[in-house]
């Protein structure tokens, strides 16, 4: 019964320090953002609206050209992230004008990543959906400083040249916690300790 506690003791500190071993991935909010592309109703978006942390359906942001057409796009918008992360997925907060399926949203799109000197360090693609709810998207890229949220097509279903999307956010990996030295003591102490009363419960068990 002795061996079985212990064992069990020193069990339940190994699943407490394997739980202690990452903290939590939490959304990170990019610094600032650019794009080279046209912009649709420049009188009344901006850039600024879609990285402030603050999702907001009265704030959108357009790209491309407002009136219809074949979509004219790709269009890109590259964020900087401020200093380099290792990122475990993005966030995009779709469409425009209230309406889901009105087409207004992002479709199709690319993430490219790249690190403190620009040197790319990846690329992932996926599909979005025509609604007004978060959608989360996940993959891993490590050390990412600068992303570009690159738009390959809108729903259309009226042939719109344009693209609206409200607010993008990134994930940033969980972050590796070292454990403390004391634990690790603690849980070679009862592991020797254990250990030896296995031993000494065989001996006696022998010579009986």
């Amino acid at each position: 019964m002795k061996v079985r506690s212990i064992i069990t003791c020193v069990a339940s500190v190994l699943v407490v320090v394997g739980v202690a071993q990452n903290k939590a991935a939490a959304s990170l909010t990019p610094v600032g953002a650019s794009t080279a592309d046209p912009i649709a109703y420049p009188s009344y978006v901006s850039l600024a609206y879609v990285y402030d942390g603050n999702p907001n359906y009265d704030q959108y942001f357009a790209l491309g050209l407002e009136e219809h057409g074949s979509f004219a796009g790709p269009y890109t918008v590259q964020f900087d992230l401020g200093a380099a992360y290792d990122l475990a997925g993005f966030n995009l907060w779709n469409n425009g004008g209230y309406v889901e399926g009105d087409g207004e949203g992002v479709n199709s799109f690319t993430l490219n990543f790249f690190d403190p000197s620009s040197a790319s360090v990846g690329s992932w693609s996926g599909n979005a959906t025509d609604t007004l709810a978060m959608q989360s998207f996940s993959f891993a890229a490590s050390h990412v400083q600068t992303v570009d949220f690159t738009i390959n097509s809108n729903w259309a279903p009226d042939s719109r040249r344009y693209v609206l999307f409200y607010e993008a956010n990134f994930e940033v990996a969980p972050i590796p916690t070292p454990v403390p030295a004391g634990v690790l003591l603690a849980i070679i102490g009862l592991g020797t300790a254990g250990w030896r009363l296995r031993r000494r419960m065989d001996r006696t068990g022998e010579n009986q």
